[in-house]
């Protein structure tokens, strides 16, 4: 008895419905619509695919060991950043060399921006103890404690975002964008929002029926 080479093949059922959208139109139709018509919508999403390149590119970059500690969170960027800004801000403005940021003060921005005390707190200490930061008092009242940046961090901050940031920038286009964003005309993302929102109503509409 011999076995045709078609017994053992058997044909593959599929009983779920072939679907023709993806279930983003399903659930979106009229912001989809709005995404692929609408140019104004399409040069919005080109800025995001834009700014999306950009910070990748940063977020990936390579960072030496203080590097990685003030980018372990974004309460340890805005600590870095207030005390950058005090620096700069000292020696091209105010041209003093009093460049240090008063402890309390520090505090004081990082809580403002959503940071608590106890986490702030925490996180000059590492920064002191690990020798980012110098920490000292004010000489004209030795009560008040006062940090400042070493020459590393400054140097540092040059090296591994400072120096690299125009080529994430140019390598994503931003300039360009910027440039056909004013093109665009006045109140362009204004406009990009109202198209947005009147497409959420008409797809919560829709879900709604």
């Amino acid at each position: 008895m011999t076995t045709s080479q078609n017994d053992n093949v058997y044909p593959f059922k599929n009983n779920a419905p072939q679907k023709t959208i993806s279930q983003w139109r399903e659930a979106y139709p009229n912001f989809a619509d709005l995404c692929f018509k609408d140019q104004e919508i399409s040069l919005a999403l080109r800025y995001a695919f834009s700014w999306s390149q950009f910070f990748l590119g940063y977020l990936a970059r390579d960072l030496n060991t203080s590097g990685k500690f003030f980018t372990k969170s974004p309460a340890h960027q805005v600590y870095y950043y207030i005390m950058l800004k005090t620096f700069a801000d000292s020696v091209l403005f105010r041209q003093s060399d009093q460049i240090g940021t008063k402890h309390q003060d520090a505090i004081r921005e990082m809580k403002r921006m959503g940071i608590s005390e106890p986490s702030a707190r925490s996180i000059i200490a590492e920064s002191v103890d690990a020798g980012y930061v110098v920490e000292t008092f004010w000489r004209q009242d030795q009560r008040v404690k006062m940090l400042f940046l070493t020459t590393e961090m400054m140097k540092s901050w040059l090296n591994h975002c400072a120096f690299l940031m125009f080529d994430f920038i140019k390598e994503a286009n931003l300039p360009e964008m910027r440039e056909e964003i004013e093109a665009a005309g006045e109140g362009f993302f204004e406009r990009v929002l109202q198209k947005i929102e009147t497409s959420m109503q008409q797809d919560q509409q829709l879900n709604e029926n």
